[in-house]
């Protein structure tokens, strides 16, 4: 479970450093307009594939003790996730934190054509998908 949870930690962590690149890349680019739709379903498929990848590679290389319910280390995942999905609206620090489910949330609810009411739900279903990109890539992993 350990290499499960620290796994997730390094996919995270390269996952929000995409976020910083393809940031910088807006800025440097497209300071005083609008980021063309290409380039925002790239920084979307930036921040989302190394949580795939990660999840893919631990789990193809477990190491010595495999977790035999991973299911667990999902739910270990999601609460957190879900708790920074709350506290992101409060705080900058911890927003800034949640930029790669937030970016996540705003790509699907603008796939899905969530509007008006569903709004706040963005931020929230992000943040949750984040743990679940990366426990499907763990169980791709997996597959022999």
């Amino acid at each position: 479970m350990k290499r499960y949870l620290l796994s997730f930690l390094g996919s995270y962590l390269v996952s929000l450093l995409a976020f910083g690149l393809m940031l910088l890349i807006a800025l440097s680019q497209w300071m005083f307009s609008e980021t063309p739709l290409w380039f925002d379903i790239l920084c979307v498929i930036a921040v989302t594939l190394p949580l795939l990848a990660f999840g893919q590679m631990s789990g193809r290389h477990p190491g010595k003790h495999p977790p035999q319910k991973s299911w667990i280390g999902l739910v270990v995942l999601l609460v957190p996730f879900c708790g920074l999905a709350f506290v992101s609206t409060v705080s900058e620090p911890l927003r800034m934190l949640s930029f790669p489910g937030l970016l996540i949330g705003e790509g699907v609810g603008e796939l899905l054509h969530m509007r008006g009411y569903w709004d706040g739900a963005r931020p929230l279903m992000g943040n949750l998908l984040v743990p679940v990109v990366y426990h499907l890539g763990w169980c791709w992993g997996r597959e022999k």
